[in-house]
């Protein structure tokens, strides 16, 4: 029996080779010079994807300092006390040296721009340093195909599709910035600038809340038991915001678009939704009559079964529409709880967790305002004001969200077509007060005006 010996395969060289000279020399520029591309791009950029060598050489004094002091070096003098530290170490070749110190006068040349070309220099290496993961990942998850381990083979590529820049993170000066806070704040009094957020479409619970509305970059919640009204109540919501002029986005995995289209001109039409079928032109009159006055944002619906839709699906239909031009300015998902983590794990309440953080951490990324609902625990279903130690299974739902409210009904309000929302929770304002509602779930108005506060 004859042995064959099996040799490895060498691996190919990479190199920056869609990126000619001058843009080589910028990404360098960038890497000695500028702080943000340094934090942003930390761990993409490798000396040996430069084709020079002094290009190469002088990137990797820059990450060698970056990674002991968390800044690039910025100045020459740095790089040049740097340069002939590695001489003496043997690190770099004396055949290298006058290459390197013409490369020095490059990147520190006055007119070498690296201002305006730094977003486009992090997407570009973003999208490179991607390939490359994805590339080698897909070599490590076809083994693991062949082995049948799929697990393995959905761990390997979504961690390299993962690979990317940074988020950018601009320093704040807290004692700097405290004459800006100040006209931000009188401006926003004599109603100069707007309010970082959304109006509810509701006067009386906007002067409420701290952002005098939903805020962007927030995750608002409704909280109540099963069947008290909490899907009524965010899409009735999502109806007032979107009758302002602003686009949502509605991700509905409890009801089917038809029967939520259905509550929706039922709200609209001011209808009783049993009554619908009989009154059908004159619902569609009055739709249109609300539309053509009103000149409403986009109202976009999508329904997948419950369970199924993941943080990373939702990162993917906003990025969808973008392309498209459609920029939404709140997101409303009915609702978090039967939403699916983007990895499975053993533990339930860290699912939970991660959906909740993910969906949270995509309303900041993408400044949109995001409103969603949670079920109460048993004691706050019973409860006459369900607070927020009544979220039911995990109380990180809390810990999360921005703002929590509970909406509240004794027999004796629902008779008279009232309710109570309740601020449960809140990181920005005191909470633990209650806004009196009058609603009508039959038309499919969760609110039809404030009638006091408690």
């Amino acid at each position: 029996m004859s042995v064959v010996a099996e040799t490895e395969v060498e691996a190919p060289e990479i190199k920056f080779v869609d990126f000619d000279e001058a843009f080589q020399e910028r990404l360098v520029a960038l890497q000695v010079r500028d702080e943000t591309f340094c934090r942003r791009t930390e761990g993409l950029v490798k000396p040996e994807y430069f084709e020079s060598r002094a290009d190469a050489a002088l990137v990797s004094l820059a990450i060698s300092y970056y990674e002991r002091y968390k800044r690039p070096p910025k100045e020459a003098t740095n790089v040049v006390a740097m340069l002939k530290d590695a001489i003496r170490r043997g690190v770099v070749r004396t055949d290298m040296i006058e290459e390197i110190k013409d490369k020095i006068k490059v990147v520190f040349d006055p007119s070498m721009d690296i201002v305006s070309c730094l977003d486009f220099a992090v997407d570009q290496v973003g999208e490179f340093a991607r390939h490359q993961a994805i590339t080698a990942a897909m070599l490590v998850a076809f083994d693991h195909l062949e082995k049948h381990n799929t697990v393995k083979v959905q761990e390997a590529l979504e961690k390299a599709f993962k690979v990317g820049p940074r988020p950018n993170s601009t320093p704040y000066s807290y004692w700097k910035e405290a004459e800006t806070r100040t006209e931000v704040r009188r401006a926003m009094k004599m109603g100069e600038i707007k309010p970082n957020g959304i109006s509810t479409g509701i006067p009386a619970i906007d002067r409420l809340l701290f952002h005098k509305g939903f805020g962007y970059r927030e995750l608002t919640v409704f909280m109540a038991g099963a069947k008290k009204g909490k899907s009524f109540t965010i899409w009735d919501f999502a109806k007032l915001i979107s009758m302002q002029g602003y686009n949502v986005l509605g991700v509905t995995l409890e009801v089917s678009t038809e029967v939520l289209s259905t509550r929706l001109d039922a709200s609209v039409s001011d209808t009783p939704i049993d009554e619908i079928e009989g009154s059908i032109f004159a619902v569609l009159e009055s739709i249109r009559s609300v539309r053509d006055k009103k000149l409403p944002g986009e109202l976009i619906l999508h329904e997948y079964p419950s369970g199924s839709f993941r943080p990373m699906d939702l990162q993917d239909l906003i990025d969808r529409y973008k392309a498209d031009g459609i920029k939404f300015d709140a997101i409303v998902i009915d609702y978090l709880d039967i939403m699916a983590p983007n990895r499975w794990v053993q533990n339930e309440t860290e699912n939970s967790r991660t959906v909740w953080v993910d969906c949270r951490g995509i309303a900041q990324m993408e400044n949109v305002a995001m409103i969603s609902a949670t079920q109460t625990n048993r004691e706050g279903h019973k409860s006459v004001t369900a607070k927020a130690e009544h979220a039911a299974e995990d109380f990180n739902k809390i810990r999360t969200a921005d703002l929590v409210i509970s909406i509240n009904a004794t027999e004796e309000e629902m008779a008279k077509g009232e309710a109570r929302m309740f601020i449960a929770a809140s990181r920005n304002q005191k909470g633990e007060f209650a806004i009196r509602i009058k609603r009508d779930l039959s038309r499919g108005h969760a609110i039809k005006e404030v009638i006091g506060f408690e």
